[in-house]
Parts: C-alpha cells; structure tokens; sequence
C-alpha cells in the first residue's frame, strides 16, 4: 500500500519527492498500528532498524562513487582503458608468450 501511495502522489498528484516521501512512512506506520496491531515500540524499532540499513547503503553507494572518481581523476581509468584497447595490438609473440605461460602455471 504505501509503494502505491508513493506512486500515486508522485505521477498522479506530481507533488515532489521532498513532499510526499515523508508521507509515505507516515501512512505504513499507521496502517501498520490500526490494521496490524503492532505496538508502537516495535514499529520505532523497525523504523530505526530501516534508517540503519539504508544508512549502510547509502556508505557503500557513495564509497563506490568516490573510488570511481579517484581513480577517474588520477588516471587510472583511462590506463585500464588504454590497455584493454592496446590488447589486440599486441604482436603474436607476446600473445603467445602470455599464453603459454598461462598454460604452463595451470598444469
């Protein structure tokens, strides 16, 4: 119900996300309190438990995209690019010498 809500008053209602984000949580912690009979310490606990896990995401999203950037702006992105691009340039010989030193490290 509340991924509804959210839907219809984001397409529907074309309120914004700063709007009607905070009442979608508000409406699942009422429907959860008069439909479901949950106590209100249980439902705080499962807020707060919410808050803690996306907290953790939001560490790894934003982790991601500074490691994206540093290796963006020191260089190292275009180097890997350079050599994956470079690979099929590289004469038989190389190839060969790569390969059968691939092969004789797997036997």
């Amino acid at each position: 119900m509340p991924l509804i809500l959210a839907a219809i008053l984001l397409v529907a209602f074309n309120w914004p996300a700063r709007r009607a984000m905070p009442v979608v949580p508000i409406s699942a912690a009422v429907i959860v309190l008069t439909a479901w009979v949950m106590t209100f310490n249980c439902v705080l606990a499962s807020t707060l438990q919410g808050l803690i896990l996306t907290g953790a995401s939001l560490g790894i999203i934003f982790g991601a995209i500074l490691l994206l950037n540093t290796l963006t702006h020191s260089g190292a992105i275009a180097a890997i690019r350079s050599e994956f691009s470079n690979k099929n340039k590289r004469p038989a010989s190389t190839r060969e010498a790569l390969r059968s030193m691939a092969s004789s490290a797997i036997t």
